[in-house]
């Protein structure tokens, strides 16, 4: 019997990766010869195919092995479950065909042609389809932390500043640290989805689940001491109290959250990408309407804000289960596994690079808001009231990013190297256009949008003169995004993370807390320093994008994909 060709293993992505189909060297048909013992049927496997391995056990503790046909070059180390039935493409005998027909692509045909030209027209709608769903996703999903801080406005500025401060430490101590480890939930599944190995799927969600579900544990009991630990941080003792009272209801919360996160990540791998806007459809007018119920109608003021935000968190994840149960939109939950507790090594070093990434969103804006309060109450409410601004009308260019990411990304597996550097051209004055109307709209209606938010004249005044420097750099912050979804679209999604950690970390925050103490600039110098830091990122993402080689691109993608 002749051996098997030497494999890769690959202990930390549990892979078996063949190098090609042309080093396959011609192995004896009795190596996956199988018994109707373990399957129910017989056959012989050619040696060119890839297999998933599924065990069963026999009565007497001995496992026999069948293979199943799957995507080409992989093996999978992980075990399936017996509810598993082998499929009539798995059955081969002499009459099996050696060379089985191509699948369909699923390229569209315009991206076919490396030739054709690209269509402004088309790639604008298409890029503005694309993100459509997306914007209405973030923008439902910023609202229900933004309508608790408009009904909290209205009780004072204390109150608005206690909220806000709140919500910062929630997103960075919390909601940052669970949607970056979730995302690494869809890059696990979009393997396996490629791979064809669909039952591993449920797999890696009850890993990741379990996985939030730990990490939990110390957050609640972190958010539970905040009212003792903040008041030790914060200059002003009633404000952190009021924000440690906040933290500590919304803990209770926590748990549904990581539920849905994680759910809402495994459904929308198999292709049901509008899950999470449909759930936040419904539940943000509820949220929205808790709010005001409890806050005014019912007289509970500040404390009504996080019991409303708790109610939530456990609204969510009824409604995704009731979305997926009634719509049949999960195809390939196989029940619980124990294996759900182990080899989590390869999921948790993804999921940390994730986090880290996340985190270093929210840190500018966490630390410019503790530094704040450090400015008297009216100047930590101003703050507030634009990072509430900050982070609704930034949902629009981040969902264009990701649109962007997405094109540019299947024309670079299409091969169309100067047809993704066109679409990227497009997106970027699309992102340009955007910025432009934000800058000038907050600049004209500066009043008006800060007396949404609270109804102290004084921190009214404040965030009105502040508001068109916040404009600029929210125009900055636009084209800055569809900037980092160009790179990450040609495959540098490394290289832009990394950019932006740097940049904020080591000049835009030392640079905003400088000139806000240092040179007594207060929140003036906190929004000055963000804006350096979006220039030189934007400055810096475009001379790498301006001396990178698309074709050495295109070639690291495809081996990506091979591999």
């Amino acid at each position: 019997m002749t051996t098997p060709p030497d494999f890769d293993f690959d202990r930390d992505s549990v892979r078996i990766h063949t190098p090609s189909r042309r080093e396959y060297t011609r192995l004896d048909e009795n190596l996956f010869h199988h018994s109707g013992e373990a399957s129910g049927t017989t056959g012989k496997h050619r040696a060119d195919r890839s297999f998933d391995e599924l065990t069963h056990t026999s009565d007497h503790n001995s496992s026999s092995r069948y293979y199943s046909y799957s995507n080409y070059g992989v093996f999978s180390s992980e075990k399936s479950t017996p509810k598993v039935k082998q499929t009539a493409e798995s059955e081969f005998n002499e009459e099996t065909p050696l060379i089985l027909p191509s699948e369909p692509s699923i390229t569209p045909p315009n991206d076919q042609d490396p030739g054709s030209p690209v269509s402004f027209q088309d790639e604008t709608k298409n890029i503005l389809q694309n993100a459509g769903p997306l914007m209405g996703a973030a923008l439902l999903e910023s609202s229900l932390l933004t309508v608790g801080l408009i009904n909290v406005g209205q009780l004072g500025s204390k109150e608005l500043g206690a909220a806000s401060i709140a919500s910062i430490l929630a997103n960075f101590t919390g909601y940052m640290i669970y949607r970056g480890l979730a995302t690494a939930l869809e890059n696990l599944c979009a393997q396996e989805m490629k791979a064809g190995m669909h039952h591993l799927v449920p797999l890696h969600f009850q890993r990741m689940l379990c996985l939030l579900l730990v990490i939990t544990v110390p957050i609640m009991v972190l958010w539970s001491f905040a009212e003792r630990l903040l008041p030790l941080v914060l200059s002003n003792q009633e404000t952190a109290i009021l924000a440690g009272r906040y933290l500590g209801i919304a803990a209770w919360g926590l748990p549904a959250h990581a539920i849905f996160e994680s759910g809402r990540r495994y459904i929308e791998a198999q292709g049901v990408e509008s899950a999470t806007t449909h759930v936040l459809s419904v539940c943000a007018p509820i949220t929205a309407f808790v709010n005001w119920l409890l806050v005014w109608n019912r007289k509970w003021g500040f404390i009504g804000a996080p019991v409303a935000l708790t109610i939530n968190n456990y609204l969510q994840p009824c409604s995704l289960f009731l979305y997926i149960v009634l719509g049949s939109h999960d195809k390939y939950w196989n029940g619980f596994s124990r294996r759900a507790f182990s080899n989590w090594g390869p999921m948790i070093r993804l999921a940390i690079s994730n986090m880290i990434a996340a985190e270093a969103e929210s840190l500018v804006h966490g630390m410019t808001t503790l530094a704040s309060s450090y400015f008297g109450p009216v100047a930590l409410a101003a703050q507030a009231v634009l990072v509430a601004v900050t982070n609704t009308v930034l949902q629009v260019p981040f969902s264009l990013s990701k649109s962007t990411q997405d094109r540019i990304s299947d024309l670079m597996r299409a091969g169309r190297a100067d047809s993704a550097w066109a679409v990227g051209k497009l997106a970027f004055l699309v992102a340009f256009s955007v910025g432009a109307i934000y800058m000038l709209a907050l600049s004209l209606l500066r009043y008006p949008v800060a007396q949404v938010f609270a109804t102290d004249r004084a921190v009214i005044a404040f965030a009105a003169e502040v508001m068109p420097l916040c404009a600029a750099t929210h125009f900055v912050g636009c084209l800055t995004l569809i900037s980092n979804g160009i790179l990450c679209g040609i495959g540098k999604k490394t290289t832009a993370g990394f950019i932006q950690t740097v940049v904020f970390a080591n000049i835009a925050l030392p640079l905003g807390l400088g000139s806000a103490f240092g040179l007594g600039w207060t929140v003036w110098g906190l929004w000055g320093g963000a804006l350096i830091g979006f220039c030189i990122i934007l400055i810096v993402q475009w001379l790498i994008l301006s001396r990178v080689n698309l074709k050495k691109c295109i070639e690291e993608v495809s081996k990506n994909l091979i591999d």
